[in-house]
């Protein structure tokens, strides 16, 4: 059987691989996937919808144990994500594309999810 410490360093090895490997997205170009480059574009809309997906359900998950156990810390995680992905996420959207619509987005979910992030943990810190 595998030790908690060894599950808990890979684990946390993962979790940097994929994290650099999202980084390592921003920079490559598109013409790099083997496949036709008409379906890139459908490609890349296609994984950014199943990532986002993933996202908002670890948000959810994670966001309802930290109100139902009352872990405060919890909810500062979940804004770190945030804090990471929106610079990153808005500095692609002007860079590659100036798509200020995804801007806008993105500053307005960091509004709806950091404002009560932030408030949510400071009433569970009481």
């Amino acid at each position: 059987m595998l030790s908690f410490s060894l599950l808990r360093r890979w684990l946390l090895a993962v979790s940097g691989v994929v994290a650099l490997a999202g980084l390592g997205f921003v920079f490559l170009d598109p013409g790099i996937y083997p496949v036709d480059s008409s379906v890139v574009p459908r490609l890349v809309q296609g994984v950014l919808g199943a990532t986002m997906v993933g996202w908002g359900v670890t948000m959810f998950l994670v966001a309802r144990y930290a109100f139902s156990e009352g872990k405060p810390e919890l909810l500062r995680l979940i804004l770190y994500g945030l804090l990471v992905w929106a610079p990153i996420d808005m500095t692609v959207s002007i860079y590659y594309a100036r798509a200020w619509f995804n801007v806008v987005l993105n500053i307005a979910i960091l509004a709806l999810a950091g404002i009560p992030l932030v408030l949510a943990e400071r009433h569970l810190h009481g």
